[in-house]
């Protein structure tokens, strides 16, 4: 079969696609790498997480990269807690001794579910005392993306602490003046299928 320009021309009329204009044309800040890489699409958390159309009782997620140096999760649980949000569900890849201040956020039932490969310090004795009502799952990496995967865990909003990203969720820690820490996971990691850190 040809190329048939006319039925291209007529069924993308038809169905109201527009002809491909160039790679900014949709996106002309692109074009510029000051504007590119210095453009804040939110100008906070509060204004990004009005965008999301997150709602009480939804399920926020956040990675745990920064490991006991993770100033990200609470730092958007109390910014979610000063706007009102109540019955949320934390899915966090691990929850450290620097997430103890979650206590509080549970007590006031901001945080009411928690799922998670790990759970320690202050918070973890205290939910094995009997904080929570309903019982944290706990789960492995790969646990992780089976539940998102299955429907079982379903994320609203993703919180990742990263140095740069654009409006298409492209995002990373290793661009501009604030690059954090890079650490690269073993070969064997690499060739894992359907995995993701997040």
């Amino acid at each position: 079969m040809s190329y048939d320009k006319k039925h291209v021309e007529s069924f993308s009329a038809e169905n109201g696609y527009k002809k491909f204009r160039g790679v900014f044309a949709e996106s002309p800040q692109l074009a510029s790498n000051e504007e590119k890489h210095h453009r804040k699409i939110f100008s906070s958390i509060e204004s990004a997480v009005a965008a999301s159309g997150l709602k009480d009782g939804g399920t926020i997620s956040f990675h745990h990269a920064f490991r006991e140096g993770d100033k990200v999760l609470m730092k958007v649980v109390k910014v979610l807690s000063d706007l009102g949000f109540k019955d949320l569900t934390i899915a966090s890849s691990s929850l450290l001794n620097c997430h103890d201040g979650l206590i509080e956020y549970i007590k006031t039932g901001v945080i009411t579910k928690i799922f998670t490969s790990g759970l320690r310090g202050e918070l973890g004795e205290a939910i094995s005392n009997g904080l929570m009502q309903t019982p944290v799952q706990i789960h492995s990496h790969g646990g992780r993306v089976h539940l998102i995967q299955s429907g079982e865990l379903a994320i609203d909003v993703a919180f990742l602490g990263v140095a740069s990203s654009d409006e298409f969720g492209n995002a990373n820690g290793s661009m501009e003046n604030s690059a954090v820490v890079h650490w690269d996971m073993p070969k064997s990691m690499h060739n894992m299928r359907g995995m993701s850190s997040y």
